[in-house]
Formats: C-alpha cells, sequence, structure tokens
C-alpha cells in the first residue's frame, strides 16, 4: 500500500514549513467548520453575511497580490524585489478560495431578496435583470469566476520567454478585471437588488489592489532599501487616491441625480451608525495616509510605512463590512463574532493551503539589470 504523497513530505526531513501548514488547516478548520455547521442552522443570514465577508476580504487580497505581478511585468521596477515573495504567497491561496465560496450558496434566499420566491422587481426593465438573477445562474457564474482565477493562477508558474510571460499577464489582467467586476456586481451589488453603478466594479477592483500592496509592503518594509520603501510608499499613495476618486465620484453622481434606484444602496450607508463607518472610511483610507504619504521621510522609514499598511488593511476590511452589511436586513449583533471567527478561520485555511501547495513564481528580471527606465519615480 503506497503511502500518501502529503504524508510521505510530512515525515521527510526538512519538512517543517509544510508540517505548520497542515497545523494551519486544521487550525483552520477548527474554527470554520462548526461555524459553518452552527450558522447554517441557527442564523442563516447573519452566517451568510458573515462568510462573505470576511470570503470577500481574502480573495481581494490574492486577487490583488496576482494581478500585481502582472502588471509588474509588464512595466518592470525594482520596487518587486522586497515583496515578490509575500505576493506569491497571498495568490497561492487562490484555489482554496474558490472551495470556500461554497458554503454562500445555501445562503442565497437569506442575503439576496431576488432568491426569495415572493420578491417582486420594482424596475420598470425586467427581462435581462429576471433572467440575470437566477439561483442557477447565479451560482453558476461564481463557479466560472472563482475556477477561472484558480486556473490563472496555477498557470501563470510557467516558464516560457519573457514575451510570453508578458503577454500571459496582458491577458491575465484584461480576465481579472472583467471577472472581477462581474463578481462584484453578483456578490454584492445585488444584495440591494434595485441599485445599479457602472463604476462599482472599478472600485472594488482598485481596493483590492490598494490591500494586496498594503500587506506587501508590511511585510517588505523591513527588508527594503530607503529609496525602495519610498517606491512603494508612492504606489500606496497612488492606491489611495484612485480610490478615492472613483468612490467619491460615483457618489457624486448618484447623490446628484437623486434616483430612487440608485440612492436605495447609499442611504443606509450615510445614517445611523453606518454614516461614522462612511466618516472614517473618508478620514482613514483618504485624509491621514495622503498626508503623511506626501512625506518622503515618512515613506523611507520601515516602522512608519508598516503602520500605515497595516492601517489601510483595517480600513479595507471594515470597508468590505460596509459593503455588505448594510444590505442585508434583520441580522442581530452576533454577526460580529461570526465575521472575526469565519475571517481568522478562513485565514488560517488560505494560508495553510498556500504553505502546502505553494505557488511557483515565474522567472523575472534581477534588481541590479532592471532597466532605471522602468523604476518607479523617487519621491
Amino acid at each position: 500500500m503506497k503511502t500518501p504523497r502529503l504524508l510521505r513530505q510530512l515525515a521527510r526531513p526538512g519538512a517543517t514549513p509544510l508540517r505548520h501548514g497542515v497545523l494551519l488547516l486544521a487550525a483552520g478548520g477548527i474554527l470554520a467548520l462548526p461555524l459553518c455547521a452552527y450558522g447554517l442552522v441557527a442564523d442563516r443570514r447573519a452566517f451568510g453575511a458573515a462568510w462573505l465577508t470576511a470570503w470577500w476580504f481574502w480573495a481581494g487580497l490574492a486577487l490583488g497580490a496576482q494581478a500585481t505581478l502582472w502588471m509588474q511585468r509588464l512595466t518592470g521596477g525594482r520596487w518587486l524585489a522586497p515583496i515578490a515573495d509575500t505576493l506569491n504567497r497571498l495568490r497561492a491561496g487562490t484555489p482554496a478560495l474558490a472551495i470556500l465560496i461554497l458554503p454562500v450558496f445555501p445562503c442565497l434566499r437569506a442575503l439576496y431578496p431576488w432568491a426569495r420566491p415572493d420578491w417582486v422587481d420594482a424596475a420598470k426593465e425586467t427581462v435581462f435583470r429576471g433572467a440575470w438573477l437566477q439561483s442557477s445562474g447565479f451560482m453558476g457564474r461564481i463557479v466560472i469566476y472563482v475556477l477561472l482565477w484558480s486556473v490563472l493562477a496555477c498557470l501563470d508558474g510557467r516558464g516560457g520567454t519573457a514575451a510570453r510571460r508578458q503577454g500571459y499577464a496582458a491577458a491575465g489582467l484584461a480576465l481579472y478585471a472583467v471577472s472581477i467586476s462581474l463578481a462584484a456586481v453578483d456578490l454584492l451589488m445585488s444584495l440591494t437588488p434595485p441599485w445599479y453603478s457602472t463604476a462599482f466594479g472599478l472600485v472594488v477592483l482598485v481596493a483590492q489592489l490598494k490591500m494586496a500592496m498594503a500587506a506587501a509592503a508590511y511585510r517588505g518594509a523591513r527588508r527594503a532599501t530607503p529609496e525602495t520603501r519610498g517606491d512603494l510608499g508612492n504606489l500606496l499613495m497612488m492606491y489611495v487616491l484612485t480610490w478615492s476618486y472613483i468612490a467619491f465620484t460615483q457618489f457624486q453622481i448618484i447623490w446628484a441625480e437623486n434616483l430612487p434606484a440608485e440612492i436605495s444602496w447609499y442611504l443606509p450607508r450615510v445614517a445611523g451608525p453606518w454614516a461614522g463607518v462612511a466618516l472614517g472610511l473618508a478620514l482613514l483610507g483618504l485624509a491621514l495616509p495622503l498626508a503623511v504619504l506626501l512625506s518622503r521621510g515618512f515613506k523611507r522609514d520601515a516602522a512608519c510605512l508598516r503602520g500605515l499598511s497595516l492601517l489601510l488593511l483595517i480600513v479595507g476590511a471594515c470597508e468590505i463590512a460596509w459593503w455588505v452589511f448594510p444590505s442585508i436586513e434583520g441580522v442581530g449583533g452576533q454577526i460580529a463574532w461570526m465575521t472575526v471567527l469565519a475571517w481568522l478561520g478562513m485565514g488560517l485555511l488560505v494560508r495553510g493551503a498556500a504553505m502546502c501547495f505553494p505557488a511557483r513564481l515565474p522567472p523575472s528580471p534581477s534588481p541590479s539589470t532592471a532597466r532605471p527606465e522602468q523604476e518607479a519615480d523617487h519621491a
């Protein structure tokens, strides 16, 4: 009888990272699986909202990391050197996220009004939306999205010529932009069926890139040179400005038009306790980062850059909750601990899977051979 490959690798000397990965998988399962069982039976709506929020956070880190690697392959620059390993570990968890989306499917009727048999669409034109918002079609599209992301992440580790790898990166970025926009429409926007926005997919995409860069800068700031930390700070500032510009433009246009269908998404988010969260996103996600990132000395200090990166990660997690929770009525206070538990359990599962089945990082030019004109400008 043959010993399973994973067990042989665990027994091999020097397999400590793999043992750690298995332990993380086990710890994540201990946290996540009981939550699934309890949530599906006791409070399916709260569980679905918590699980979707946690899943979108970890999916955003993985997909944002993958897109960042692709963009650097097309543009070049030495700034990748201290953060390449972190980005690679983040995107290695993509296949695990394809499995972790499945617990959302039993919660469709609890989360999405259009999935309930008594829902009536008040829109004037209902033909396309009636065909699009079907439970079977919804689940089929989500499966296609996550399988596409997993296949792209797995195939990205292959070799080939530099031109071929660049072509793959360009195609991957195009597929990522389209698929993440559609996934945002299905999983997030359709929580409020009357609402629509052509800019929301772009807001979500830039938010994922910002979170991935923040996570990578947090891990890579200590090993980076002051000049490279300045480049990372400049990239973070670019993402902060782009994210805030698109999000504010979306808000300004919708609020100026003042159409009932369009403002239906913003009304619960600018009233009550969620108004404070919106203000916090503006202050801690834009005003404070922009003020400190304008300082050259701040960006080049490892501790300061790590602190700001951690803040942007927290802001990103809060923004995802701000996207999801106000759209779901009737959830109690237990959604808080459910979200924390789902976030921790899912994070351990994703990290453990990435350690057990690491992704390969394609070869790239060494920092010493990178062309100066491809480097990010120093502030």
